[in-house]
């Protein structure tokens, strides 16, 4: 690669990076006041171990 090349790739990269960064996940979706709460996980089984029962 050129060092032209590189640079508006590392240019590219980062403004993806903060354009995802800056806007939040849910979007207001999943509101704490709305009575949403972060969840915790009662199988440590995978999926296929969990459907069969395991």
């Amino acid at each position: 690669m050129t060092k032209r090349a590189m640079s508006w790739s590392v240019a590219i990269l980062a403004l993806l990076n903060v354009a995802g960064c800056s806007t939040p996940i849910y979007e207001g979706r999943y509101a704490w006041s709305d009575g949403w709460r972060i969840g915790k996980g009662l199988c440590r089984n995978s999926g296929a171990e969990a459907a069969n029962g395991r």
